[in-house]
């Protein structure tokens, strides 16, 4: 997770102290147990990254060959 002034990268609990959230809140949210969480922490997350919440929340593009999609 890149630091938004081109600092070292943030780690999961630092970024959860600079979010003021739980570090098992951002855990989950990378490895996907958590799709959403309250709009103020997501906020803060996102403010902390200095990326906007779509960036955080969008669904990437599909890597399944045969989603027809485009």
């Amino acid at each position: 997770m890149d630091h938004p002034g081109g600092g070292t990268p943030f780690t999961v609990r630092a970024l959860a102290e600079a979010a003021r959230c739980q570090p098992a809140t951002i855990g989950h949210l990378l490895a996907g147990r958590y799709r959403r969480t309250e709009t103020a922490t997501a906020i803060r997350i996102a403010e902390t990254l200095g990326c906007s919440l779509a960036t955080l929340f969008m669904d990437g593009p599909s890597t399944d060959p045969d989603d027809a999609s485009i």
